[in-house]
């Protein structure tokens, strides 16, 4: 999101197989792994503080969200589950 900022860049997040509002607030399957990542390597406290504003940040702004995407080969599926965030 930095770069955005500071060259003016459009940022367009895609959220694949993650809810956008899990990756806001660090909640759900996202929200463990994440929490899961953060123990188990050596970061300080600033950093994971600067992670978690820029994650409810992203989690925030108008994107792609993929859910499901990952059985587009598997019969019946219909690829209705692209939607916008905003």
């Amino acid at each position: 999101m930095e770069i955005g900022r500071t060259r003016g860049l459009v940022v367009v997040p895609v959220f694949y197989e993650v809810d956008p509002s899990e990756v806001r607030h660090q909640e759900g399957q996202f929200g463990k792994a994440f929490e899961d990542l953060i123990s188990t390597i050596s970061v300080d406290e600033s950093t994971k503080s600067t992670w978690r504003r820029e994650l409810f940040n992203i989690g925030g702004t108008a994107g792609f969200v993929l859910i499901g995407s990952r059985e587009v080969g598997n019969p019946g599926f219909e690829p209705n589950t692209y939607r916008t965030n905003s």
